[in-house]
């Protein structure tokens, strides 16, 4: 098992983690929408190369629906832990 928190400043961007076998083949994506933070646990096979690719899906979507207006840069920090318990 892989357990992964991935964590960012700014609610009004919508980032998804995805886990990927580096040869293109994505494992399993987070849940979408989430606003500042994503837990996901993984299971994989022994001997497995896999990488976690972040990426930026948009805007977060309750924050338009909202009527939120987003001006600025379309960025922001994050931090991503990966811990893969005995």
């Amino acid at each position: 098992m892989i357990i992964a928190d991935l964590k960012w400043q700014d609610s009004r961007v919508d980032l998804d983690l995805v886990l990927n076998d580096g040869a293109q083949t994505n494992f399993r994506q987070s849940i979408a929408a989430n606003r500042c933070c994503e837990h996901v646990e993984f299971f994989v096979n022994g001997c497995t190369d896999y990488v976690f690719v972040v990426y930026l899906r948009g805007v977060d979507p309750v924050f338009v629906a909202n009527g939120g207006m987003f001006t600025g840069e379309m960025s922001t920090a994050y931090t991503l832990t990966v811990e893969r318990p005995q």
